[in-house]
């Protein structure tokens, strides 16, 4: 049986209601089509309509081999124009156009000829797919064919019915690029079963035969079809040719200047034909509809009366660009750069029209020069569009301004092209971003490519995937010598931090916040030094004054033998993202001054080292660039050195930190450079005791991840109502246990705020021990909480919660398009006395959706540990044996629902414990493996830790 999506009967019901059809008795009326040809009489009515009942019934493989007897194409053309057919059923009519290959009836001059013949064959499924408001054709018509036996017109016309849009047939005379509400699109009837539209790829997928049974079938199908297609390719090229030479741009729907065009050129196109015609009907298609109207205020046009005018001329231009670089002789010069210029122009107003620039490089001299022009105007969301998908354009503009101090749009090259270099173009152009590491001058440009072309450093030291390539040993060889979490006994460079060897901290008294007293006390930093000095610390005061900044705590790090010194400055900073990017790199919030006898630089912290806090400097390779270790002070510094870390489960002599390299301008990766002969630095330490002593004093205290209660109570206590006490961070804060800020990483003038702090009321009613968790994102300019999330924890045997455990994670959980979340880190686990096992370090991810947070994944344990053999200390005093893992999160290459999953990277420690041996524990396996696989389960990530 022929196949047909819009014949759901069954063979035997089918007959049987044509049986009882056609017993009625018949009234021969002509029917109006203009038509002069005659009826055919009742005998031959009868005749005709017997022999299509017999092709319904016809195996579809069969119908070329059908013997015609009776509805031969001359009665078929005959029986199209009578009345009395229309009252046919609908699979006799559909069936009967089988016979039609080789008459008259399907031939047409323009497009709207086609469907104006099917609306007179198929009157009321025509009127019925226009009410069903759907846009689609599907269910209301099913034609089959065309077969190779059909004559090349009449494939064309069924080919053309096919593959048409469907809101073009049903909306003659409007534009088509009007999409009506609620129907099915820009899409083909075809469509439906080939599932992209693509006119030359439907064109030549089109036949008869449209089911196969085997592989072999299949393909002798596949072949027909595209025999068929090249059959009705030239036929149609020239309908739309004649056509349009004579009629220009005044055809609506079907029969649409640009949708024939850009037919013409899915067929064709390296036609000259096709190109002298684009530039002959350009000025009409221009001017033929207005463009919507914009006012300052809007960012695109969907929605506005006129937009199916953008989208017609977006389309128009698309058909340009690739008659230009597929005919490229029948174009003007200047052609290259209108159409950018065209296109530059199209996208204010929408920015997400698709246009790509070819890739030419007459196409890419252009596309440069008007992204200069549009870089000089801030259209960012312009530039954007115009660099979409093309990853060597992208990389040169990147590379053009990867020093440029001025925005840019944020414009990044795109890093895997660079990195798999699977081209010479990308090879090329990875060479020369490599050309750029080492230059001191340019610190952050040094800092912003280790970042990305190592992953941030992991490359280096992933053993599992260790460098393959070439330039990448190079490159971790030369610059990346340790991760950025370390130790301070340094694992490759056997350099170990002790006390002999760091620099020692004086906590300096910040001015008021007064900008005059601000400006005063940077100035004293400077005093004595030469006029470019001078001026260097004057451009700095401006800066922060243009931010709003003021200095929140400052340090100065010195040592005796060490011609550098380092002043770090964590300032409160509002700003708003009309203003340039910060000239340092980094978030802003965290700023370096190294001096020396003669000059001072200022270095930027980059956003990838989380530490709020300095802990730590040195010159462990004597290389004169100091190395500076940050960590967050209210957990590095909770260990006291009494039994109460015992208690705790802190082990403190071995603490980690964030460790970067003072490179130019930026804090960047650890390069272990050691240089001969005598060097300002301090000479290497060959001590392997890497334990540390804390620094004291109140300088310590007010270390607490650069949150000025002072700003933030005044705008947090309009949503969250607790007592926020005098302000003072180490003493006198009321309710709040502990409080941590963080600039927000998409948005830098608004800030994350996250605290603990009491419940006194429901403490007293419940007598149980539970505090309140209050999360929180705010705008300190607008003095405004943009949205709070609240929560209450239990404090039992296993969580305890303290002035310190809690952190903000601003890495790139870019978990969907569109959707960054941000995280919360609690170090609130406890294991009690004689445990065999905690957890602790839980993550939380938080999204923002309109005014609110919401949580999507909650207290995931990221650090466990438990005893696998033997009991614990001083629980029988035995030997025994720990597995510790620490966890993280990478987004992994599967998506559930549309969301990136997460996957849980576990790294086992497992040790060997003595209770009676004074020397570390003994080490007896370190291995990293893959732990579960977290998938948005409704509106949450589950997946459940063994």
């Amino acid at each position: 049986m022929k196949n047909s999506m819009a014949v759901p009967a069954a063979n035997a019901v089918r007959t049987m209601i044509l049986a009882i059809l056609c017993s009625a008795p018949l009234v021969f009326v002509q029917a109006h089509t203009g038509n002069s040809l005659p009826s055919l009489n009742p005998q031959e009515f009868d005749a005709v309509i017997k022999e299509i009942q017999a092709m319904v019934k016809t195996n579809e493989e069969s119908i070329e081999a059908f013997a015609v007897h009776e509805a031969t194409p001359e009665r078929i053309d005959q029986l199209y124009q009578m009345a009395e057919f229309l009252k046919q059923p609908k699979v006799i009519r559909e069936n009967g156009l089988i016979f039609a290959g080789q008459g008259a009836l399907l031939t047409f001059t323009k497009p709207s000829d086609v469907i104006n013949k099917m609306s007179a064959w198929f009157p009321q499924e025509v009127a019925a797919a226009k009410t069903e408001g759907l846009g689609l054709f599907f269910s209301h018509i099913s034609l089959f064919g065309p077969y190779p036996s059909w004559k090349e017109e009449q494939t064309a016309f069924l080919i053309l019915w096919e593959c048409m849009p469907q809101n073009a047939w049903l909306n003659p005379a409007q534009n088509p690029f009007l999409l009506q509400p609620n129907q099915g699109g820009f899409s083909a009837i075809a469509d439906l079963s080939s599932g992209q539209f693509d006119f030359s790829k439907c064109v030549h997928e089109r036949s008869g035969y449209q089911t196969s049974r085997t592989e072999e079938i299949a393909d002798i199908h596949k072949k027909i079809a595209l025999d068929l297609g090249n059959k009705a390719a030239p036929v149609l090229q020239h309908k739309f040719a004649q056509f349009l030479s004579a009629n220009r741009c005044q055809g609506t729907g079907p029969d649409d200047c640009v949708l024939l065009l850009s037919f013409w050129s899915s067929l064709a196109p390296t036609d000259l034909e096709l190109a002298r015609m684009l530039q002959g009907l350009e000025a009409d298609v221009s001017s033929i509809a207005p463009l919507p109207t914009l006012t300052n205020d809007d960012t695109y046009a969907r929605g506005k009366p006129g937009y199916e005018n953008v989208l017609r001329l977006a389309t128009f231009l698309r058909l340009k660009q690739s008659s230009l670089a597929n005919a490229p002789t029948a174009w003007p010069t200047q052609a290259q750069q209108t159409l950018i210029q065209q296109m530059t122009s199209l996208l204010r107003y929408d920015k997400d029209l698709g246009f790509t620039l070819a890739k030419t490089p007459q196409a890419q001299t252009a596309a440069l020069a008007e992204l200069e022009k549009l870089l000089n105007e801030s259209s960012c969301s312009v530039i954007n569009s115009l660099l979409a998908g093309k990853a060597d354009l992208r990389a040169t503009f990147a590379l053009q301004h990867l020093q440029d101090p001025k925005a840019n749009c944020s414009v990044e090259p795109d890093w895997d092209w660079l990195i798999k270099g699977e081209s010479d173009e990308a090879r090329e152009m990875r060479s020369r971003y490599l050309g750029l590491l080492g230059h001191q001058e340019s610190g952050a440009v040094h800092e912003f490519l280790l970042e990305f072309l190592t992953n941030n450093g992991k490359a280096c030291f992933d053993k599992a995937n260790a460098p393959s390539q070439d330039w990448l040993k190079e490159l971790c060889n030369n610059w990346v010598s340790e991760p950025q979490t370390s130790s301070f006994k340094l694992q490759h460079s056997h350099l170990a931090l002790n006390k002999a060897n760091q620099f020692q901290a004086t906590s300096l008294q910040v001015p008021p916040q007064v900008p005059l007293d601000m400006d005063a006390w940077l100035n004293k930093l400077v005093e004595g030094m030469d006029n470019k000095e001078q001026q260097k610390m004057q451009a700095l005061i401006a800066e922060l004054h243009l931010r709003k900044a003021s200095i929140y705590t400052a340090s100065w790090w010195k040592y005796p033998q060490h011609i550098k010194s380092l002043v770090y400055l964590s300032l409160n900073i509002n700003t708003n993202s009309a203003l340039p990017r910060w000239p340092y790199e980094g978030d802003g919030s965290r700023l370096l001054l190294v001096f020396d006898t003669q000059s001072f630089q200022i270095v930027g912290v980059p956003e990838r080292i989380h530490g709020s806090d300095i802990v730590h400097v040195s010159d462990l390779d004597a290389d004169g660039n100091l190395e500076v270790w940050l960590a967050d002070a209210f957990q590095f510094y909770q260990c006291h050195g009494d039994d109460a870390d015992l208690e705790r489960d802190l082990n403190c002599t071995a603490k980690t930190a964030e460790l970067g390299e003072i490179w130019g301008s930026s804090l960047s990766h650890f390069a272990y450079t050691p240089k001969t002969g005598k060097q300002p630095g301090i000479a290497k330490s060959k001590s392997s005791n890497a334990a540390l002593i804390a620094f004291s004093g109140p300088e310590t205290a007010l270390r607490g991840g650069a949150c000025n209660i002072r700003l933030i109570s005044p705008v947090l206590s309009k949503k969250l109502a607790i007592d926020y006490g005098s302000g003072e961070l180490n003493g006198g804060r009321g309710d709040i246990i502990n409080l941590v800020c963080k600039t927000h990483p998409v948005k830098p003038e608004q800030t994350i705020v996250t605290l603990f702090h009491d419940l006194h009321d429901q403490q007293a009613e419940t007598g149980e021990d539970t505090k309140g968790f209050a999360l929180a994102v705010i705008d300190l300019k607008q003095n405004k909480v943009i949205s709070l999330y609240q929560d209450k924890i239990e404090e039992d045997a296993s969580i305890r919660i303290y002035g310190a455990g809690l952190g903000i994670d601003t890495a790139r959980y870019n978990l969907a398009p569109g959707v960054r979340a941000f995280g919360v880190r609690m170090d609130i686990g406890h294991s009690p006395h004689c445990a065999e096992g905690g957890e602790s370090n839980y993550l939380s991810l938080f999204i923002e959706e309109n005014n609110r947070l919401r949580p999507v994944l909650k207290d995931l344990a990221m650090s466990s540990w438990q005893i696998t053999e033997g009991s614990g200390s001083g629980c029988g005093n035995t030997d025994y044996t720990t597995d510790t893992v620490e966890r993280t999160l990478e987004l992994a290459d599967t998506a559930t629902h549309g969301w990136r999953d997460l996957q849980v990277v576990e790294h086992h420690q497992i040790d060997r414990m003595s209770a009676t041996a004074e020397e570390a524990p003994e080490n007896l396996k370190k291995q990293k493996q893959l732990g579960i696989k977290l998938r948005l389960n409704g509106k949450m990530y589950s997946g459940q830790l063994q």
